[in-house]
């Protein structure tokens, strides 16, 4: 009992942390007994896309509230909504549904002024380039040159190719000939 439940509580900890693989366990323990399937991936960032497949369509409501207990029982400061996708295996979707779970971790950050040091790693904005003024300028000049140089031979192509061909395209010219009919 002790060994299934450090287990139980190290799955929670991961799909709290959100990983999908361990959202989807977590979400399938419950469901699979119910010939219910879930896949779990990214959709947006805080956002996760429940797949459900099943073989006889559940009851809706239900679904969708036990899906976002379950959610919300995760307690994640990571995770601010769902998108869940329903449909029979191997058929089209049936139905879509998107929750936004607001959980005790994600009020408690939303409370609080947030600065740029409380941001998950997710949402941190990327660090600015340690890079001298001077080698950014030469990377620029460098792109300038190479992507002009390829453009100016594309042009300077095309109307080599016109001059050469010489008179552009015309219409064929039918010449008349008369036969004179003699008896």
């Amino acid at each position: 009992m002790q060994h299934s439940q450090t287990a139980s509580d190290s799955l929670r900890a991961e799909a709290a942390a959100g990983s999908f693989r361990a959202v989807a366990l977590w979400l399938n323990e419950h469901l699979v007994p119910q010939q219910i399937f879930a896949q779990v991936q990214a959709e947006q960032p805080g956002c996760l896309k429940i797949t459900l497949e099943f073989e006889e369509i559940p009851h809706r409501d239900r679904l969708v509230r036990f899906i976002c207990h379950r959610i919300w029982h995760l307690n994640s400061d990571i995770i601010e909504g769902i998108h869940i996708v329903a449909r029979q295996a191997g058929a089209r979707v049936l139905w879509q549904e998107r929750v936004r779970v607001l959980t005790p971790a994600n009020r408690r950050q939303s409370q609080r002024p947030v600065s740029p040091a409380d941001l998950p790693p997710r949402l941190q904005p990327p660090a600015a380039t340690n890079q001298p003024r001077s080698q950014r300028q030469f990377k620029l000049i460098r792109a300038f040159i190479l992507s002009g140089s390829a453009a100016v031979a594309f042009v300077f192509g095309c109307l080599l190719e016109i001059l050469l061909a010489g008179a552009g395209p015309s219409l064929p010219i039918f010449l008349k000939i008369r036969r004179d009919r003699q008896p």
